[in-house]
């Protein structure tokens, strides 16, 4: 019986510290900048962003842009665009996800 207990106990540990784990490594990786930061960032690279804009208007099928210039449509043909990895590079993201009725996501790289 004691042993039952001592595996319990054990296993109940563990998937505290795993869970706890995740949760800490979520909230490093997944956050958003203040508001203060995200207006900077604009700001400073509003001709990034309007280039980017631009570009994103004349290739409506674009999903999904990682930080190399690798473009996803989401058809099976990804291909890498040399301006959007220049873009990608002056304003410092890692990825932008693309919601044509919500407007583009930039992922940006955390500033440590």
């Amino acid at each position: 019986m004691k042993s039952i207990l001592k595996v319990a106990l054990y296993t109940s540990l563990s998937i505290v510290i795993v869970v706890a784990a995740l949760f800490a490594w979520t909230r490093w990786e997944l956050h958003l900048p203040s508001q203060e930061a995200a207006r900077k960032q604009f700001a400073n690279h509003r001709a990034e962003y309007v280039r980017f804009v631009s570009l994103l208007r004349e290739a409506p099928d674009v999903r999904t842009v990682d930080s190399d210039g690798t473009v996803d449509t989401y058809t099976g043909h990804a291909r890498v665009v040399p301006q959007y990895r220049d873009l990608m590079g002056k304003i410092g993201a890692k990825s932008l996800l693309v919601r044509p009725r919500w407007g583009a996501f930039f992922v940006r790289q955390r500033d440590n």
